[in-house]
């Protein structure tokens, strides 16, 4: 079991006009591989998605 870090620390990461993920810290690039992406290809995370075309 992994242990919580006590210090929360942002995940980071870029998404093209497109809505690809280009670029990602390694916990959100494991998060879109395991939702069945990688990177360049559209973000697969639907709840992250959601914040990206509010951030827009």
């Amino acid at each position: 079991m992994a242990s919580v870090p006590s210090e929360p620390r942002p995940v980071l990461g870029r998404v093209d006009r497109s809505g690809r993920l280009v670029s990602a810290d390694p916990e959100l690039e494991t998060l879109q591989r395991e939702a069945g992406a990688s990177l360049g290809e559209a973000l697969a995370l639907p709840q992250i998605a959601a914040v990206v075309d509010l951030a827009r």
